[in-house]
This record gives C-alpha cells, sequence and structure tokens, in this order.
C-alpha cells in the first residue's frame, strides 16, 4: 500500500470518527422507519411494514447483525452504517484510479466528501450500502470482469431497486465498446461479438423487470407516493445540484464554455428556445416536496424557484452553464458518454426530487471524467469538504435535512 492511500485511509477514518462524535441522538428523517423494519425482524416478525418501499435486504442484513451483538437502539444500528462507510474508503482505494492506473487521492477524496452522500455516511439508510455494492460493480467492469460486475450491480439493486438503471449504463458502454462502426455500417459478426460480451447484463435486466411485473412493480411500499411517471423536473435539479456541487470545477471551465457557444451559434438559438419549455414544465407537485416540508433544503429550493419567474430563469441560466462546462469535461473513454444518457434516465421516472438518486450518477460521473488543473481540483475538494460538514452538522443539530 503506498503512502498516498494510507493517508487518504487515515484522514478518511477519523473524518468519520468526528462524524461519529457529532451525530444526531435521535431519528433522522426515515431512520425511524428503518430502525422499526428491523426490530420487527428480530422479533420474528418477517412482514413488510408499508412504509417501506424497498426489498427487506437491507432490514434483514442489519437485523442479523443486530441479533449477533444484541443491537437495538437507533446508535447501535448507527454503528453497522459506519462499518460499511469504511469498507466504502478501502473501496475508493481500489476504484479511485486516473488514467494511468495508478491511485488518484484527490479523486478518491472528492468522492468521499461528495456533500449529497457523506450527510448519509451513518443513518440507517439503503444508500450507502447500494452506492458501495456500484463502486465494486464499477471497477469490475473496468477489468472486464462483467460477471462479478452483475453479481455486485445485482446485489445493488437488492439494496434499492433504482440501482438497475446502472445495469443498463454497463450494458450499453461493454456491448459499444465492442463494436467497431465503419462507414455507419455493423456487420452480423459484430454485433454478435458485441452481445457475446454482453448477455450477462441482458439477463440481469430482463430478470429483474421479470420479477418486478410479476410482483406488481418496482416500489414495494407506500406506491400512492412513489407511483412510475415522468418527471422532468428531478432532471432539472439534478443539474442544479450539479451546479451547487462542483461550480469551482465548472465556473474554471467558463473560456471552454465561450468558446463552444462562439463556434456552434445555434446552441443560442436552442438555449432561447428552451426558456418557455424548461418554465411550462418546471413543476413541485409530489406531496414530500410541498413548502409544508421546507425544513428539506431541497424542499425549500424547490418551491422558492417554482414560485419566482426570476429564480426560474436564472436556475435555467446556471443549469445551461454547468450543461455546456460538463460537456468541455473529457471522460476518460468516448464510450462513458451513455453516462449522460443515464443520468436523466437514472432520475426521470422518480415522482420525489430528492438529491439522494443523484448520488451514483454523480459519483460515476466523477470516476468516468478526467482530472482538470490540480490547482483548480484541489478548490473543488475544499468546497466538496466544507460543503459536506455544513449539511452533516446541520442535519445531525436537525436545523434542517436534505
Amino acid at each position: 500500500m503506498t503512502r498516498s492511500q494510507i493517508k487518504f485511509i487515515v484522514i478518511t477514518l477519523l473524518t468519520l470518527v468526528v462524524m461519529y462524535l457529532l451525530q444526531a441522538n435521535t431519528f433522522v428523517v426515515d431512520e425511524s422507519l428503518h430502525h422499526g423494519q428491523i426490530l420487527s425482524l428480530i422479533n420474528g416478525d418477517n412482514s413488510r411494514s408499508p412504509n417501506i418501499t424497498t426489498f427487506l435486504v437491507f432490514h434483514k442484513i442489519y437485523a442479523s447483525v443486530g441479533q449477533v451483538f444484541n443491537l437495538t437502539s437507533i446508535l447501535d444500528f448507527r454503528l453497522i452504517s459506519f462499518t460499511i462507510t469504511g469498507l466504502m474508503v478501502l473501496v475508493l482505494v481500489g476504484v479511485s484510479r486516473d488514467e494511468n492506473g495508478s491511485f488518484n487521492g484527490l479523486l478518491a477524496s472528492q468522492l468521499f466528501f461528495l456533500p449529497i452522500a457523506l450527510p448519509y455516511y451513518p443513518l440507517i439508510y439503503t444508500d450507502i450500502l447500494a452506492l458501495t455494492f456500484l463502486y465494486c460493480a464499477y471497477h469490475q467492469f473496468r477489468l472486464k470482469h462483467h460477471g462479478l460486475t452483475v453479481l455486485l450491480a445485482g446485489l445493488a439493486v437488492l439494496i434499492r431497486q433504482p440501482s438497475l438503471v446502472w445495469l443498463g449504463l454497463f450494458l450499453s458502454v461493454c456491448f459499444f465498446e465492442q463494436l467497431q462502426i465503419k462507414d455507419h455500417k455493423i456487420s452480423i459478426q459484430q454485433f454478435y461479438q458485441a452481445f457475446k460480451k454482453s448477455w450477462l447484463y441482458v439477463a440481469g435486466i430482463f430478470g429483474f423487470l421479470l420479477y418486478f411485473l410479476l410482483t406488481g412493480g418496482i416500489s414495494k411500499g407506500a406506491e400512492e407516493f412513489h407511483q412510475v411517471s415522468i418527471n422532468i423536473t428531478n432532471v432539472y435539479f439534478m443539474v442544479v445540484v450539479f451546479w451547487l456541487v462542483f461550480w469551482p470545477l465548472l465556473l474554471s471551465r467558463h473560456q471552454q464554455v465561450l468558446s463552444v457557444l462562439r463556434q456552434n451559434k445555434w446552441i443560442i438559438l436552442l438555449i432561447v428556445i428552451g426558456l418557455p419549455a424548461y418554465m411550462a414544465t418546471y413543476s413541485v407537485t409530489n406531496f414530500f416536496n410541498s413548502p409544508a416540508l421546507n425544513v428539506f433544503l431541497r424542499n425549500w429550493l424547490l418551491n422558492q424557484i417554482n414560485d419566482s419567474l426570476w429564480l426560474q430563469l436564472t436556475a435555467y441560466i446556471f443549469s445551461v452553464y454547468t450543461v455546456l462546462a460538463m460537456s468541455t469535461l473529457k471522460l476518460k473513454s468516448p464510450v462513458w458518454n451513455w453516462l449522460y444518457v443515464f443520468l436523466p434516465l437514472s432520475v426521470i421516472a422518480m415522482p420525489l426530487i430528492e438529491q439522494r438518486y443523484y448520488i451514483v450518477g454523480v459519483a460515476f460521473w466523477q470516476l468516468s471524467r478526467t482530472m482538470g488543473n490540480f490547482k483548480i481540483e484541489q478548490l473543488q475538494l475544499l468546497w466538496m469538504v466544507i460543503f459536506s460538514l455544513f449539511l452533516y452538522i446541520g442535519m445531525s443539530q436537525a436545523w434542517f435535512y436534505l
């Protein structure tokens, strides 16, 4: 293990110790639901709480550990979450690689201090365990271990059903990596070879889709609030979150953005045409996003934008800039441009607008992009640390929730 890897592990584990000391002493939002389900399983009641929307695999893991170590309280079970996060740190050591395959401590640190993920590290939520499995899947995919990739991504689906969309990303990247399109033509042999490499992903996706079809849907509880639908505002808000998380990096790309606009003046026309469409389709309708729940920062921001045409215009301008700035950042391989298809696909069917749904997409984008100027990337990390700790302390003190 190199010095930079040891340094990263020490810093992140010390951060987890500080987070443990500063954690909330009471339930944080949905923790009470998950805690109640876990205790029911420990007490021998295997029925599903009507408010639990995922498979019970996550809860059974916690219940099994709880039975072994006689855990009962919320703080007890959070120790399991801290342990999972510690394992995620070790996974980040393996997955955070630069273009040459060497460990990139700056990238690993940015991933650990991801502001939309870090506040959930100690909580009894499904997100971090699913994210850890998907980090492992991403790493195995890059090693061309497709069977392990499907297995690990499948485990993530068992923890959080929306993880299925990332199996679709792996399928697309794997399939098109095999194709060598010449003169816009694909031979049957090329198609066969590509399918031969990627059929495991097809089998995994169809297997889960068939199961969801036979069992009545993707959501396993509270169906009235989690109906699959088209919610384009989730895509809009994801772009806003990208700006809030990555503004130092994105702002440093202003010259490149101006260059894109000068060379492609049709984009300016598209931006002008897109504004009324954006305003007409920006909508906040889910009960859990209502102004009555503005104690959640996401709801407060969503409803502020929803209630003001000037804020909608501002959000649109920042969103357009964010998309253009992201487009100027090269990915490590052109085939990973499929990520820009699956980023909106991962959230557009979600009726609830929530930044937790963006965690995996943001993390995969981080892993897939090339790193920019070292000083800019350091500034980006500094912002992520400050933003993450502000959000964590705010949640632990119940000033607000995410």
